[in-house]
């Protein structure tokens, strides 16, 4: 076992080292709110580093795909309007800016949802793996960098104050443009 309690694994490097690819996953939470009139959003969010490895996260992706549910079909969903959508926005952009290195892509979506009395579904909480890509531009020059670039394990975000409107949809385009990063 590791230091955070995830067993330890062979780390099959052949795909990754082929394409340089690296996966990073995140859990997306509601802050409850302090005062009892306050109701829990998508604008207040926890966003905490999933603690898996590179295999864990594969996996992940890879039984998504089993299962013929593509991350950019949930993305595209209803469930995911508002500010679920631009929390994901957000996360795929500040990596990018973080490391223009690397191109940033949705491999992995799962929403947690639960019923109401009513049968009214609700999202509790949903997970995001990106998966990182060395840009092509950087792959053809032979700068690997593959470095790990150091974030909080744990932050709060916070988009209410956010000047566009989340019910006009997402400022990235997930129905043009470059295809899924993997079909599931």
């Amino acid at each position: 076992m590791d230091s955070l309690g995830n067993r330890d694994h062979d780390f099959d490097t052949t795909l990754l080292q082929k394409e340089k690819d690296l996966y990073e996953g995140y859990n997306f939470e509601k802050i409850i709110p302090q005062l009892p009139n306050e109701k829990a959003t998508w604008s207040v969010v926890t966003k905490t580093r999933m603690p898996l490895n590179q295999n864990d996260l594969l996996a992940m992706v890879n039984k998504q795909k089993r299962k013929g549910t593509s991350a950019w079909t949930i993305m595209n969903s209803k469930e995911m309007k508002g500010y679920k959508r631009k929390q994901v926005d957000q996360l795929i952009e500040g990596r990018e800016r973080a490391d223009p290195r690397f191109r940033y892509e949705l491999a992995g979506l799962k929403l947690d949802q639960q019923s109401d009395k009513w049968g009214n579904r609700s999202t509790t909480a949903f997970h995001v793996i990106l998966k990182r890509r060395l840009r092509k531009d950087l792959a053809s020059a032979g700068h690997a960098g593959l470095g790990e670039l150091q974030e909080p394990h744990r932050e709060v975000i916070d988009l209410s104050r956010a000047s566009d409107d989340p019910s006009e949809g997402s400022s990235r385009d997930y129905h043009h443009g470059s295809p899924p990063p993997l079909h599931f």
